[in-house]
């Protein structure tokens, strides 16, 4: 009978773990036993090292393993021979005793559908130095074992891959850049200049204050992180690159290269902060500019700006502090429970290479981005389980796949900005993400409703002036194409009933009337400077809407009346939406 050793099953489970990610399939992204592995000797049994990732060390041993956790532990603060890479996170793993008599003709099968207890051990960021002395580490959990196959592990190795210490110092180095712009924005521009942060305001369509400028300036910031991921690259220009025989870099010479970045596309991106910087007077923008820039070059060495998780978890992170921004969020570990049920629904055939990029996904009241953002991570872990690179169809995704929709400006943006930090050195030609039209409107008959008025079957909504639906090519051998603002008049966005495959969203949860006040008939379509005439002309809008859904209803046999009433608040009625375009 079979008697496999440790070194065997470490082989055999290395390379079922390679073909669980496109990271570890390229050189030396995940090696077993290699005796060269670490500065100063040491052979961890795995070693997952992927390119703009932490590495990640797996000490595996047969059940009962009485020493595996002492050896994933001794594995914590030591850096990797190839890349010079600190060890935060190990993997202690106990394998079940049975393989050790598996045939070598069974093996592979029987590592494939083993069910491991593992448990993970992590070195703080607040000592590093001390990790590995037993000083300073965490174990997760805190008692017992967690319990999976190969694609549990191989996801929890993927998460641990993202160094907690570099979101820690990214999320700071922009955190801190953001609140000193602002600051110096509002110094620049008190007195006789503070009409240009209203101006600025009416951009974000937010209350002018400390709040709305940190906004504008994480925005723009955001923009730089993205021009440092793209430069060197499709004719783009690093920042050294545009400063005028060393001196400061003018907003002139970064409007012009931005330009050059929206003829490729990334509009939802950039053209917010391009409106934004366009505004601020030459000298005070080149005193942001130069904090900006200067911290998109810093996330640069943290590689914040090429590692697709980390570039996400940053923005997550500025995103979760409310009293930096205001921004209401959904919380990532609702975000990732709810987008693993939701993905978990479907039935799309991963198995198949166009398996994730034929999916539409849409989240039409998108806020931060946060579980539009959890989805498409959702769907690339089943992708890549089934052995694809998601690489290869990002821009798939990002260009027909991926629907996000919102009424705020800055909302879009960090959508975009979650969504493209996937992969964020990954050019695409276009998006379906879209700030929507709300209230009235010159060019348009009926009050807009946002998202809601696409309850009406077959509505195409028309977007003023956003550059966020134009069909731009630039890429693939396509001729680039600019295109001014007037060419962006009457772009339209609509969405097919029953066209989508998931719709998952944190809607608004206000009451179509508002209770506070007396006369109850007062709509609660407030905010964004509409008045009492335009708030009730929306609410009426919205019951036509309604009512039209109860009319169809009643004419098709078997179908459910719609959820909402007129005092059952607007998530009722973005629930009628979803159910509409499913």
């Amino acid at each position: 009978m079979a008697r496999n050793d440790e070194h065997t099953l470490n082989t055999v489970l290395a390379a079922s773990l390679r073909s669980r990610s496109p990271a570890w399939r390229r050189a030396n992204g995940l090696v077993a036993e290699d005796l060269a592995a670490l500065h100063g000797g040491g052979r961890p049994d795995l070693l997952a090292d992927a390119r703009d990732a932490a590495p990640v060390a797996v000490e595996t041993e047969f059940a009962p393993a009485r020493t595996v956790e002492d050896d994933a532990r001794s594995r914590l603060g030591r850096r990797v021979t190839s890349t010079g890479g600190r060890i935060e996170n190990a993997v202690a793993v106990k394998m079940p005793a049975a393989l050790r008599d598996a045939s070598a003709e069974e093996l592979a099968d029987r590592v494939e559908g083993a069910s491991y207890a593992f448990a993970v051990l992590s070195a703080t960021p607040a000592n590093e130095e001390a990790a590995g002395t037993g000083d300073r580490w965490m174990r997760f959990p805190e008692t017992g074992w967690l319990a999976g196959g190969v694609d549990d592990l191989a996801g929890l190795m993927e998460s641990l891959a993202v160094s907690e210490r570099a979101i820690a110092s990214s999320t700071d180095i922009l955190q801190t850049a953001v609140r000193q712009a602002a600051g110096r924005l509002a110094h620049e521009l008190s007195g006789d200049k503070r009409e240009v942060l209203e101006r600025m305001a009416a951009y974000l369509v937010q209350e002018p204050g400390e709040q709305t400028n940190r906004m504008a300036m994480a925005i723009v910031a955001n923009a730089c992180t993205f021009h440092a991921t793209l430069a060197g690259s499709l004719g783009i220009r690093d920042f050294d690159a545009l400063h005028a025989d060393g001196l400061r870099l003018t907003r002139g010479a970064l409007l012009k290269e931005w330009r050059k970045i929206l003829e490729i596309n990334f509009w939802p991106i950039f053209r917010i902060a391009s409106d934004i910087m366009r505004d601020i007077p030459a000298y005070a923008a080149g005193c942001v500019l130069e904090l900006l820039t200067e911290a998109a070059q810093k996330l640069a060495v943290e590689r914040a700006t090429t590692s697709h998780d980390l570039t996400g978890r940053m923005f997550q992170r500025l995103i979760q502090d409310r009293k930096f921004l205001a921004t209401y969020y959904t919380r990532p570990e609702a975000a990732t429970l709810l987008a693993e049920l939701a993905v978990g629904m479907t039935d799309f055939d991963w198995s198949e290479s166009d398996g994730m990029y034929r999916a539409r996904v849409a989240d039409l009241a998108c806020g931060t981005g946060t579980l539009l953002a959890a989805t498409y991570h959702a769907m690339i872990r089943r992708y890549r389980r089934a052995g694809w690179d998601d690489r290869e169809v990002h821009d798939s995704m990002m260009e027909r796949c991926l629907i996000a929709a919102d009424i705020m400006p800055a909302a879009t943006h960090l959508t975009a900005s979650m969504l493209s930090s996937v992969h964020p050195t990954v050019p695409y030609v276009r998006t379906q993400i879209y700030t929507l039209p709300y209230g009235n409107h010159p060019q348009v008959a009926r009050p807009c409703l946002g998202s809601l008025s696409l309850l009406e079957p077959g509505e195409a909504l028309t977007l003023f002036g956003t550059g966020l639906a134009a069909g731009v090519e630039g890429l693939g051998g396509k001729q680039a194409e600019t295109v001014s603002e007037t060419e962006m008049q009457g772009s339209a966005f609509a969405i097919a009933d029953e066209s989508l495959d998931v719709v998952i969203m944190n809607p608004p949860f206000t009451r179509p009337t508002n209770h506070e006040i007396t006369d109850t008939s007062v709509p609660s379509f407030a905010g964004f400077g509409k008045t009492k005439d335009e708030q009730e002309a929306m609410s009426r809008e919205l019951e036509r809407l309604r009512r039209g859904l109860v009319r169809r209803s009643r004419k098709t046999e078997g179908a459910a009346p719609p959820a909402s009433h007129g005092n059952a608040g607007l998530a009722s009625n973005f629930l009628d939406l979803a159910h509409a375009k499913l």
